[in-house]
């Protein structure tokens, strides 16, 4: 029996039910082994016009250091620092774009970029994008929120039930396009075979409790669903929580399968 690792990778963006556009972008390239989302914020039209900068940037910027094959080889020690890199470069252009223009004064966008290579996912983020991993059906958020609510929280100022509800909850400390410094946070995770992950922005865990995430991803895992349909499913029970913002679900599944030789 010969046991293969496919891929099943998707992402959905819905401008939910309260909002006339959408501001968040999704990147979703498997060939690069590339995935994100960002969430961006301001006046006009310049929270779409933040999201999508940072999200051409990151991808561009990665195709340049892709076609470097030497500099990516093998289990390079350097991929989160290159990583770090393509955010800081995103942020630079977002603040440039920012501070050129009156229009587009104060934007900025919250950025999460995972890259998938040889069955590490290595991930940066900035502002309150969150990744999950679903592993033997349990649910782990791995990234944490640069939040004033998650600050109150890690202080013991609230409980996590008092973070949720309060208005910090959306009330970045960090974001790109804020601070010349973007402060991105860069980790990694080991992946094993039949692990899921989950890239969104907070319209959907705004509207919809890690639990009933979980047991919505858990579900359609034991359906076998497939990972647009699991974003699609998610994206729907989060506009019908109340779809008060854009709702973005980037969805990855390392399918196991079992081939007789």
């Amino acid at each position: 029996m010969q046991t293969t690792i496919q891929l099943d990778a998707a992402a959905v963006s819905d401008r939910g039910l309260k909002r006339s556009t959408n501001e968040d972008s999704v990147l979703c390239d498997p060939l690069l082994g590339l995935f994100a989302v960002a969430d961006g914020m301001g006046g006009h039209a310049s929270g779409e016009v933040a999201s999508r900068l940072a999200i051409d940037t990151v991808h561009r910027e990665w195709r340049a250091i892709h076609r470097l094959r030497s500099t990516l080889s093998g289990d390079h020690p350097d991929r989160g620092r290159l990583l770090g890199d393509v955010v800081a470069a995103a942020n630079r252009l977002v603040l440039q774009r920012s501070r050129s223009c009156d229009l587009f004064a104060g934007m900025g966008t919250t950025l999460l970029v995972a890259v998938l290579h040889d069955m590490t996912l290595h991930y940066a983020h900035v502002g309150d994008s969150r990744l999950y991993r679903l592993r033997d059906e349990q649910l782990v958020l791995l990234t944490r929120d640069h939040t004033v609510a998650q600050w109150r929280l890690d202080l013991g100022l609230c409980t996590a039930a008092e973070a949720r509800a309060s208005s910090g909850a959306h009330r970045l400390t960090r974001a790109i396009g804020m601070d010349p410094d973007c402060g991105v946070d860069v980790a990694a995770c080991r992946c094993e075979p039949g692990d899921g992950f989950l890239l969104c922005s907070d319209g959907l865990n705004h509207e919809l409790e890690d639990e009933t995430i979980e047991r919505e991803w858990r579900n359609a895992m034991r359906r076998d669903d497939s990972a647009d349909s699991l974003c699609r499913d998610l994206i729907d029970k989060a506009n019908q929580a109340g779809g008060r913002d854009n709702i973005s679900v980037l969805a990855l599944h390392l399918r196991v399968h079992n081939q007789s030789t």
